[in-house]
This record gives C-alpha cells, structure tokens and sequence, in this order.
C-alpha cells in the first residue's frame, strides 16, 4: 500500500520562489526518486482571488490541492489570509482525514488542521515570529508597526498551536528549538537540517565561460545576495559592503531596489539553471540577514562552491571559519572581509572546495530523505 501525505504551505512549490516552496519542492522531488511507486504526494495551498487563471497543475510530481480564498493576493490582508487558510484548511482535513496517512505543515500556515487530522502530525518550523519582530520592528513606523505587531502575536499563536497538536515537529534552528521547549514545555521538537539538491547545485569547471554566458564581466569579483524581503535580509548592507571594495561586483536575486555601478540585479528567479549559473559565476554569497536559520539559498550557494560571508552568530553546524566560512562580527565587518578576500583570492579557492564537501556531508537531499523516512514511519531500501 503506498503511503499517502499531504504537505501544507501557503505557495505552490511548482511556482513559487519562497524558501519553503524551493525546499518542499526538493523535498518532494527527491521522495519520488526514492520511493515513486510506492508513495502518493499532495500539497494543499492556497489560490487567491487573481491567481485563479494562473494555477498550475502537474500531478507527475504531486497532486494539488488548491483551497480557493476569496482574497486578492495579500499584502495588508495577509493576517487575515493566514487565518482564513486555516479554516479552509480544517474543513478539508475533516471531510478528507481518510485520504492520507501522514499530514505535514511547513510554517504556521495551516497549523489549526494537526489537531482535527487522526494519522501521523508532522509540524516545521521554518523560523519564528518572535525572533523576526525582533529583527525588523525598529525599521518600521505608524500603522506598518503595529500591523506587524499583532501579525506577529497571531503568527506566534499559530506557531504554538502547530507545536502542541503535532506528534513531532522540526527545526533547523536550535534557538527556536529551546525557546519552544521552554515555552510550551514539549520535548516532541527535534533537529532536522534543511536540505540540497547537490546533483543539480554544483560548480562549474570553468568560471569565466558562466560569466561570459551570463553577460557579465570575466574579469571581476563577484558576490551574490539573494532574497525576498530586503528588510529582514538586509541588501541595503551587501550593497554598502560592495561599494565600499574595490574589486567586487554584486549580483542580487530579489527585489530591484538599487540601480548602482557593480550592481547586476537579476530579479527574482524561477529558472532554476539560470539561478545555478549565478552562483557558479559568484566567488562568496552574502549573508547580511540580521536573523537567518539555514538559508535555502545559501545551501544552494555552498553546493555550488559559494564561500559564505555571514555574521559570526549565524553560522550553522559544520562552520569552520576561514575553512569553510568567513564569519562577520558586525555590519562594519562585512567590506573589510571583501578587502581581505581581494588581497589573498588564492585562499577561496581552498574554501570553496570544503564548502562544497559540507554540503555534500551535512545538507545532501540523500542523505536526509532517508532520515526523514525514519521520522515518517516509511520503509525502504537501502
């Protein structure tokens, strides 16, 4: 009999470019190399009101499950978008709770459902609420802070909700791991780290041919900033950082906010070979991000021999910095490591072969496809 699990995000992974729809959509990916026959996938997401004409179907990788929401696609109205998912949510679950044998919600989207669902309760925390408030609550003024206030109490709520109904939760964090445990007093909240396709991210051979394929000069630095929220993520200090070297140029995935001398901004990105080609053209990618658990962006970067700068209270397990990392001590750190980088090129060369090998080690889809079977119940074949 196959096992049948539905996963819940608030994005189809097939077309979203989020962290957590690039990660379910690995996830899912690398599921039905390992076990295709014997395994039945579908996400429930949400499709709002103007992207009813735009929903994308393919059940070759899962079946979807669109909750339609009687809601343009939310900017102000995302609190209550949240909340109305979850309503929706719950009335799938109860009249389809047969249908699956494992329920897993990715972010404190659909949380409300894990209760009412009566197979195994998977539950990821992505990151948390409180730690992003923290982060961003000074740049904001007027009605957008005390909107972000109660988004975040309501996105908390949700988060405990999710931690308390699940059989088991995951984090890739272990400082949102121990704020839970002590918070709600559960010890069903374990380590899982994120993961990488390392057979799809790799680097290239030849530098200089990527560049030139990509238009851009063959003869520089590069480094690579990649986000969705320039906020929390902080492009405004790459790009302080990168005016302040002398050799570097900056390609920026994400948002078009800054037209400047060595800026190449390329947009957000859906072409996966074309988001491949940046990173293998980039000698570092960097991770301003005042708060960051374990970037999917920067997995992607380290696999394809990326050299990540990012702030010493961030590195992730297996950092060794100056072997396999460049760890800052403050903003003001970041353009004197691109200045030493400049002086001593030579040494990136070493790193990025053992940036490259702790992916391969610690983040391979491979190996944690296996492991997360373990945690769903599922047999398999080794």
């Amino acid at each position: 009999m196959k096992s049948r699990i539905l996963y819940v995000t608030f994005g189809n992974p097939l077309t979203e470019i989020g962290g957590i729809e690039i990660y379910l959509s690995t996830l899912i990916k690398n599921l039905k190399k390992e076990l295709n026959n014997d395994i039945k996938i579908s996400v429930a997401y949400p499709v709002f009101l103007n992207d009813r004409n735009n929903t994308v179907k393919d059940e070759s990788l899962f079946t979807p499950v669109e909750l339609l929401l009687p809601l343009p696609r939310p900017k102000k109205l995302i609190t209550f978008a949240k909340f109305l998912f979850n309503i929706y949510l719950v009335l799938f679950i109860i009249r389809h709770n047969k249908d699956y044998d494992i329920l897993h919600v990715h972010g404190d989207n659909g949380t409300f459902a894990l209760r009412h669902f009566r197979g195994k309760r998977i539950f990821s925390l992505h990151g948390n609420s409180k730690n992003y408030y923290k982060i961003i609550k000074g740049q904001l003024r007027g009605i957008r802070s005390l909107m972000l206030f109660y988004a975040t109490l309501f996105s908390g709520f949700l988060e405990k909700v999710g931690v308390l109904s699940a059989d088991l939760v995951f984090s890739d964090q272990m400082e949102v791991i121990n704020y839970f445990k002590a918070t709600v007093k559960n010890n069903n909240i374990v380590y899982m780290p994120n993961l990488v396709d390392t057979e799809f991210f790799k680097p290239s051979e030849n530098r200089r041919a990527v560049r030139k394929n990509l238009g851009i000069e063959e003869n520089r630095l590069y480094a690579v900033w990649v986000g969705t929220d320039p906020l929390r993520k902080r492009l405004d200090l790459a790009v302080k950082s990168i005016a302040e070297s002398k050799y570097f140029n900056l390609l920026v995935v994400g948002p078009k906010e800054y037209s400047l001398d060595r800026i190449i901004n390329f947009g957000f990105i859906k072409n996966k070979e074309l988001l491949l080609e940046i990173y293998q053209a980039s000698e570092v990618i960097l991770i301003t991000s005042s708060h960051e658990g374990q970037s999917i962006a920067m997995l992607e970067a380290m696999s394809a021999g990326c050299v990540p700068i990012i702030r010493r209270y961030l590195s992730v397990p297996g950092f060794v910095d100056g072997e396999n990392c460049i760890l800052a001590d403050s903003d003001d750190s970041f353009p004197k490591i691109l200045a030493n980088i400049e002086n001593k090129i030579s040494n990136l060369e070493i790193m990025s072969h053992n940036v490259r090998r702790l992916a391969l080690d610690m983040f391979s889809a491979d190996k944690m496809i296996l492991r997360l079977l373990e945690y769903y119940g599922i047999n398999y074949i080794v």
